[in-house]
């Protein structure tokens, strides 16, 4: 064989493992991700953190995020990174009043399985700071996802937009 016709099989080799590298169909290459399965793992991630929310626990929420994310909600200016994140519920947690819960409504997996995102509804009480009095809020979230070196699903930046907020009764 020359040395030609070899280097032409080894190159139609490499580029034949490359395009099934590229197949959408899961379980068609070996150790593919398995979008399925873990767009399942992040809904339920996401529905097990809206129940941790009521444990008003700063850190256990700040856990979420990944050390350079970014986190906006519809009252506050944007916060940036862990650190900024963390003082926010630290603050918000003093409020008695708040309590917040939320749902994906969507879950979008990469192919690649590094990178997600969600969307959703949430659903918020607090206590105004001017007139003192309970306040409740509807809206809707967008959320980003990365994967972390352990394999756990980390907030990159997390939007959060109030459709309404009006007195509690």
């Amino acid at each position: 064989m020359t040395q030609v016709l070899r280097n032409a099989l080894m190159l139609g080799a490499a580029c034949g493992a490359l395009g099934l590298a590229g197949c959408q169909k899961m379980g068609a290459v070996p150790g593919s991700i398995d979008v399925a399965k873990e767009a399942n793992a992040l809904r339920q991630a996401e529905l097990d953190w809206s129940k941790e929310m009521a444990l008003k626990d700063p850190a256990k929420m700040a856990a979420h995020y990944a050390d350079d994310a970014v986190f906006t909600d519809p009252v506050n200016p944007s916060m940036h990174g862990k650190a900024a994140i963390l003082a926010a519920y630290t603050e918000v947690f003093k409020d008695k009043a708040f309590s917040l819960t939320f749902a994906p409504d969507q879950v979008v997996v990469a192919k690649s399985g590094d990178v997600a995102f969600t969307t959703g509804r949430f659903h918020a009480t607090w206590t105004d700071e001017k007139s003192h009095a309970a306040m409740q809020g509807d809206g809707v979230y967008v959320t980003d996802y990365v994967k972390g070196a352990d394999g756990k699903w980390l907030i990159k930046a997390d939007f959060a937009h109030g459709d309404s907020a009006k007195p509690l009764k």
